[in-house]
């Protein structure tokens, strides 16, 4: 099975996932990679902050580029009113976020559980 990498702070967090999600897959590491390691760059030198909270911001931050890049506002409100006044490609870019996002969102809840299964060891 493909495996994927997650990086947050000085862990690494190996995924795997199915060989049909793996170009999804490494899409959405890449964008939660890019976002932790924003996350770890601004945070302060001597404190590194718990994954559980590396992850909860980096989650925050895709969601309201998501919620940006389709026009909504960051209420979540169902984005079907808009639906009319996009094109086919900002449609279909929309939705290729949303499976990124949902994507990503998979992985964090996997690595979130891997680490929750190391503290407890």
């Amino acid at each position: 099975m493909p495996e994927i990498n997650i990086i947050a702070g000085s862990r690494t967090y190996p995924v795997e996932c199915e060989p049909q999600e793996l170009e999804d897959a490494t899409a959405a590491a890449s964008i939660l990679n890019g976002e932790l390691a924003s996350i770890t760059s601004h945070s302060a030198e001597d404190l590194e902050m718990a994954p559980s909270r590396m992850f909860m911001l980096a989650g925050l931050r895709i969601a309201g580029r998501l919620a940006e890049a389709s026009g909504q506002p960051d209420t979540g409100q169902d984005a079907a009113e808009d639906d009319q006044s996009l094109s086919a490609a900002d449609e279909e870019l929309l939705e290729r976020l949303a499976q990124v996002a949902g994507l990503a969102e998979d992985l964090a809840d996997r690595i979130e559980a891997m680490f929750s299964a190391e503290n407890r060891s």
